[in-house]
């Protein structure tokens, strides 16, 4: 089954690298206007209603204006992906990060509403919590990966600082996975689709 995308805003750094991830995608096509036709409210409109997902890559004011429109379209309306800023705390909305907690990713699929976590907040998210942050050696090309520079044993646990080059995060692992990444060494990081405290505070929540 196709499903129709519609990025408005696709003439903005954003929108093209989108548009390119999603070009040759099976069952996927890509509504596209004119550059004449970009700043039309009304072709704008029709093409949200007639998508299946609607990317919005504008500025937070117009990102809430294309919001408002597409909330009176009523059964027509199409799902939501905002890159902007504007609706990553706004009510009705889910924070498309679906690493954050456990049931995280299963909300971000099926959310009619998805604002994107940034991609400063997601470092943030990480380094606040370390324990989301598995590492391993590196070996594929292309993943992120950076520099053991320190580990701080703390028992059974450990937490090792990873310089990505412009910034740092700290991940949380058992002190027998930490001594397996020394000072030096190159790793690859992931986020881990089970958090510890996420699961270990799920399970203290159900237990009251």
């Amino acid at each position: 089954m196709s499903r129709t995308v519609f990025i408005d805003g696709e003439a903005g750094t954003t929108g093209l690298q989108i548009r390119d991830r999603l070009r040759g995608l099976d069952g996927v096509s890509v509504t596209s206007l004119g550059e004449a036709r970009r700043r039309d409210r009304e072709a704008r409109r029709a093409a949200m209603e007639a998508a299946d997902l609607v990317v919005l890559c504008l500025p937070d004011e117009a990102a809430r204006e294309a919001a408002e429109w597409v909330e009176g379209m009523g059964s027509a309306a199409p799902r939501l992906l905002d890159a902007s800023t504007a609706h990553r705390t706004a009510p009705g909305w889910v924070y498309g990060f679906p690493e954050l907690a456990a049931g995280q990713a299963k909300a971000v699929a099926v959310a009619p509403r998805v604002a994107n976590p940034g991609c400063y907040a997601t470092g943030a998210i990480a380094l606040i919590r370390p324990e989301a942050v598995a590492l391993a050696p590196e070996t594929q090309a292309g993943a992120l990966a950076g520099t053991v520079i320190a580990s701080t044993f703390l028992g059974a646990v450990s937490r090792v600082t990873v310089d990505l080059g412009d910034t740092t995060i700290m991940a949380q692992l058992s002190t027998a996975d930490a001594i397996a990444h020394p000072a030096g060494s190159r790793v690859s990081l992931t986020v881990r689709p089970d958090p510890v405290l996420v699961a270990a505070r799920e399970r203290a929540e159900s237990a009251e």
